[in-house]
This record gives C-alpha cells, sequence and structure tokens, in this order.
C-alpha cells in the first residue's frame, strides 16, 4: 500500500496545519488532512479541493514522499496437531514437490 510521509522538518502551519500535542491537523469543519508526529504519515478524511489543493502544494515544495509498506506482516498460524496429522501434511507436502 502507498502512503505518504512528511519530512519531519518540514514547516505545516505553511500549508494550514495546526499543532496538536500529537498530531498537525487541518480542519474544516471536521478533520481532513493530519499528520501524526510518532511516524510522520499523512492521512486523508473526506477529501475536497482545498485538501487536495494544499496536498499539491506540499508535493511541488518536495516535503512529501510516497514509501511503498505492505500492510500486515505476514500471519502465522499455530495449531495442535497428532503426531499422525503431522506426518500426513508432511506427506502431502513432500508429494506436491
Amino acid at each position: 500500500m502507498i502512503r505518504f510521509v512528511v519530512n519531519k522538518n518540514a514547516d505545516l502551519s505553511k500549508y494550514g496545519f495546526e499543532e496538536d500535542t500529537k498530531e498537525w491537523v487541518v480542519w474544516q469543519g471536521t478533520r481532513r488532512l493530519w499528520v501524526r508526529k510518532s511516524d510522520y504519515l499523512l492521512h486523508f478524511n473526506m477529501i475536497t479541493n482545498e485538501t487536495l489543493s494544499i496536498f499539491y502544494d506540499m508535493i511541488k515544495d518536495n516535503i512529501v514522499k510516497y514509501v511503498d509498506k505492505p500492510l500486515k506482516p505476514c500471519n502465522y498460524h499455530y495449531i495442535g496437531l497428532s503426531n499422525d496429522e503431522y506426518k500426513l501434511i508432511l506427506d502431502k507436502r513432500n508429494k506436491a514437490k
């Protein structure tokens, strides 16, 4: 999934962001854009032409970059098997090779 990361040294107040304790926020009745200070990921909510304009200005000023990160790490599942069930699974795997 593509995510947008904001440069930590950028002056976000220039784009209309208001600083909060944990994030920078653009309000237009509701929270429209926000950047968490913990990871500096840019988040969108109910995009309008004004918020897109802010986003494009940030891109033009080269303070936003995109990062391709997987949504979730690889999941592992652990189940209890008897010895016979385990051997059966291994035999099926070996036959499939």
